[in-house]
């Protein structure tokens, strides 16, 4: 005890008490004082101190003492006492005083039977998206996900508790709220209903996240949570250190009530110590875990916990052990809510033993099952489209192919009519000559003796070929008409027929031929018969005279060279020729063709980049 900081003090009384046992009727005396004549270092004395620490009086055998002193020295004898006494009942004191409680803030104790130094508002975030699918998700690394935001009906819920917390005349100075997505768009909407500056808005990383619940996430929130309400209520016990869900293997925690409670414990004690005279508002993303928190503050059992369940959207004003207390005993009388819980108890119990009796490994959750859906449905939409992309592809083909066929058609149409006005302009060219060359005669004149000229050389020939056969008479004339025949033309009929008729009839050549075939013997066998090297005719046959004048001869070809073709011959070999030569490949339908696949090309990509589009939209 000596060697504590204030071991002086301590040793200073031991001095007294050793002054006090020595012997010889030693005594202070009235005048005498303690005088401190050095310095305390580390709760011990220098030897300065003991020096001259008490003025003792004189000695009983000094003779100059009289008796009223001895009074005095009495006197001074209670004094010391006294003051002995009050030392020992200073020292004494603290050792016999009861252990009292320390008065330290920040470690909230619960129940809160001491006054917390914060007025609290807990609120649940509305509907998500998440629960409004029927899925329940309790897995921290999703809660930030979008797919679990608000959805319309839980906006709606958020914005009718931000009423009620302005008809109370709430305005909370810090809003502590989860990193949900639900919790966080909440949060948004008070901020916009009540005004509440940004620099107030607290974000809580892990505290207030909900309760894991192991191999059941994402299974259906309408079946698991009964399930999970029947586990507390018959396993949890009063302080929720049993009923644990089965575990996982994707990261979700399967957690018991309890060791929900120390995170709960963990976010008061910041609140605590961080803020004190303030008002707060508690933003929970799910209703069991403001629930719990309300069993913590009342004392209330937790396998008791979802009797308070929070609704989605709801609040809950001036949260401490009295009012969750009162709200719990009111709750209690209420046949109604109670006659509801205990259905959705044996409900739960009946789910719960459905659970049970799964097999883990091939449990599907129902997130994996929308999952599977939702890539079937886009399958088969993308398959619609295919088939859609495949009858436009065919009705475009079809379509380009009718458009070839036309194009051709019109350019074979263009080509002849290209080569019916070519052979047209010939027509009228070669009229033209024939009209310029025959402008020095009457155009009766030479025409009678250009038709006697070909109507001669078709009529000798004829007759040299019957004289030579050995034809009858009658086979010679007709032989000589129908020759005469073959050479007519359309544009000479009238003058050609009239020129034919008279050769027919001609008295002098029909003279001829008889005279010629009364030398010949009537039989079809034919003699060899030398022929003339100088006019190419056989010797034997007759000589005829035309009768066409002498310039004949020179202003036309021999009757023995090939026939002069007529007008109708040269127009259809001018056609033939033209049509062959439009009939060789230039390149066209090549070009055609190419342009075609490269606008069906351009056409195919714009509709990918439409389809494209739709989809994400």
């Amino acid at each position: 005890v000596m060697k504590q900081p204030h071991g002086h003090i301590l040793r200073l009384i031991a001095y007294v008490f050793v002054a006090e046992l020595i012997g010889d009727g030693c005594a202070f005396q009235p005048q005498a004082t303690v005088r401190y004549n050095g310095k305390i270092r580390s709760g011990s004395v220098t030897s300065t101190v003991l020096n001259r620490p008490w003025r003792l009086h004189h000695s009983p055998q000094d003779s100059s003492v009289g008796d009223e002193s001895n009074l005095d020295s009495n006197n001074d004898e209670l004094q010391r006492r006294r003051f002995l006494q009050q030392c020992l009942t200073i020292i004494t004191a603290p050792m016999l005083a009861p252990p009292q409680s320390a008065n330290a803030y920040g470690l909230v104790q619960f129940p809160c039977e001491r006054p917390l130094l914060n007025t609290y508002h807990i609120m649940r975030a509305g509907q998500n998206l998440m629960e409004e699918g029927d899925i329940i998700s309790t897995n921290p690394l999703f809660l930030t996900n979008r797919e679990a935001a608000l959805s319309p009906k839980g906006i709606a819920q958020v914005q009718e508790a931000c009423k009620i917390l302005e008809q109370n005349q709430i305005n909370p100075s810090v809003v502590k709220y989860s990193l949900a997505a639900s919790s966080m768009d909440t949060t948004a909407i008070v901020k916009e209903a009540l005004k509440v500056g940004q620099n107030r808005l607290i974000p809580e990383f892990t505290f207030m996240d909900p309760r894991g619940i192991g191999k059941w996430d994402m299974m259906s929130y309408s079946q698991t949570l009964p399930a999970i309400f029947a586990l507390d209520e018959t396993e949890a016990g009063k302080d929720g250190k049993l009923g644990r869900p089965p575990p996982n293997d994707d990261g979700t925690p399967n957690e018991t009530l309890g060791e929900q409670k120390v995170r709960l414990v963990q976010l008061m004690s910041v609140l605590e110590t961080q803020f004190q005279g303030d008002t707060v508002l508690l933003v929970f993303p799910d209703g069991g875990t403001p629930a719990l928190l309300s069993c913590m503050m009342g004392g209330i059992p937790f396998n008791k916990v979802h009797e308070l369940e929070y609704a989605p959207g709801e609040v809950r004003l001036y949260q401490d052990m009295e009012s969750v207390q009162t709200f719990y005993e009111t709750r209690q009388q209420q046949s109604a809510l109670n006659a509801d819980y205990e259905k959705t108890l044996q409900l739960g119990k009946i789910e719960l033993e459905r659970l049970r009796e799964l097999d883990p490994a091939t449990m599907v959750s129902k997130k994996d099952l929308k999952i599977e859906m939702e890539a079937a449905e886009i399958e088969e939409q993308q398959r619609q489209r295919d088939e859609q992309k495949r009858i436009k592809a065919e009705k475009e083909q079809e379509a380009r192919l009718l458009r070839q066929k036309e194009i051709q058609e019109a350019r074979i149409q263009k080509q002849e009519e290209a080569a019916q006005a070519r052979a047209k302009r010939a027509q009228d060219a070669a009229l033209q000559r024939m009209a310029q060359s025959g402008s020095a005669q009457s155009p009766s004149e030479a025409g009678d003796k250009t038709i006697q000229i070909a109507i001669g050389g078709v009529a000798s020939l004829a007759v040299a070929a019957a004289l030579a056969t050995g034809q009858s008479d009658t086979d010679q004339v007709g032989a000589v008409s129908s020759g005469s025949a073959a050479i007519r033309n359309d544009t000479l009929a009238s003058p050609l027929n009239a020129t034919i008729s008279s050769v027919e009839t001609s008295p002098m050549l029909n003279a001829t031929i008889l005279e010629d075939s009364e030398t010949k013997p009537a039989s079809n066998s034919r003699a060899p018969q030398d022929v003339d090297e100088t006019s190419g005719m056989p010797e034997a046959l007759p000589q005829v005279t035309l009768p066409f004048g002498n310039d004949v001869s020179s202003n036309k070809k021999s009757l023995y060279s090939d026939p002069v073709p007529t007008m109708e011959e040269k127009k259809q070999a001018a056609a033939k020729a033209m049509q062959e030569y439009m009939d060789q490949d230039d390149g066209g339908d090549d070009w055609l063709s190419v342009m075609g696949q490269l606008i069906d090309e351009d056409g195919d990509e714009v509709e990918d980049e439409l389809d494209t589009t739709n989809e994400w939209q």
